[in-house]
């Protein structure tokens, strides 16, 4: 019995330890866009594809009181649990689905969602999670629509409700996301999530992109790593220029091995993509078409 006992404790440790440095491996090369990447399709797809990041984040999606979701506020995605963005912008189903396929050094999308925080804590307290809740059901036609839509990153910037925010993540795993988080402060509060959510669900978040720019522009991805989730520092393109980003993220790596970083926002550079992939992927020796060593 204690043998037995002894064996799956071995067992266990290596599954952990197999599990934390996998994590670990992650070489993350992520771009954050906006607005352009449905309205300048034709520009922006084989831009993004050609850009050697080989994550994209879609900045930003709003939620209404009924769980409905739009982007920036202007362009419809789901309704009552159904997708109707072809409506608006009838190529951006297919574009998303393009993104990881043929040559493309995409491997990885993430809908990023940020203004409305205390919305989503209403629904969650008085609807709840459940598969008839209204969050439930359009977060599942998101996935639908979406299938290669591997994870919704919160931006939540001034809410900060741990109950809510646990409970949301944690129905996301159950429809198939990760979640993944960008914070600029409060970094108890996120240690928090990240602890509760991945007690429940193992690696559901996966990655904390760092804010490194306005009210985060002190922050150091060496001081974001949270409960063996791995931090990835950033900058904002428009407030900052390749040779400061360059020297800031070679530091970042030469600190702390940090594996990868960010740029916000690809709206700054649509057209030019591939030479601020490789501003990221030379600080952090990443090869272009990998997301792990």
């Amino acid at each position: 019995m204690k043998t037995t006992k002894r064996v799956l404790i071995g067992v266990l440790s290596l599954f952990l330890l197999t599990s934390m440095s996998l994590q670990a491996q992650q070489k993350v090369s992520m771009v954050m866009s906006g607005g352009p990447i449905y309205k300048k399709r034709i520009m922006m797809m084989p831009d993004l594809k050609a850009s050697g990041f080989n994550t994209l984040v879609v900045w930003t999606m709003d939620i209404d009181v009924n769980g409905d979701m739009n982007l920036n506020q202007e362009f419809p995605l789901i309704k009552n649990g159904k997708y109707i963005g072809d409506k608006t912008w009838p190529h951006f189903q297919q574009d998303i689905a393009s993104l990881k396929k043929g040559n493309s050094t995409i491997d990885r999308i993430e809908f990023s969602t940020m203004r409305d925080w205390s919305i989503i804590q209403s629904l969650v307290n008085t609807k709840g999670t459940g598969p008839d809740s209204a969050l439930y059901k359009n977060f599942l036609a998101l996935k639908l629509a979406f299938p290669d839509l591997d994870a919704i990153s919160s931006n939540d910037e001034g809410h900060y409700d741990l109950d809510s925010t646990v409970k949301f993540a944690v129905m996301l795993a159950d429809i198939g996301f990760k979640f993944t988080m960008s914070p600029y402060r409060k970094k108890e509060f996120w240690t928090q999530v990240t602890s509760q959510v991945n007690a429940q669900h193992p690696n559901t978040i996966d990655r904390i992109y760092v804010q490194g720019y306005d009210g985060g522009a002190k922050n150091n991805p060496c001081d974001w790593t949270l409960e063996g989730v791995e931090a990835y520092g950033s900058d904002w393109v428009a407030r900052s220029s390749k040779p400061i980003i360059k020297n800031r993220m070679s530091a970042w790596k030469k600190q702390c091995n940090s594996p990868g970083g960010w740029l916000f926002l690809y709206d700054d550079f649509v057209g030019d993509a591939k030479s601020f992939g490789r501003i990221v992927n030379d600080a952090y020796q990443i090869k272009v078409g990998s997301s792990a060593e």
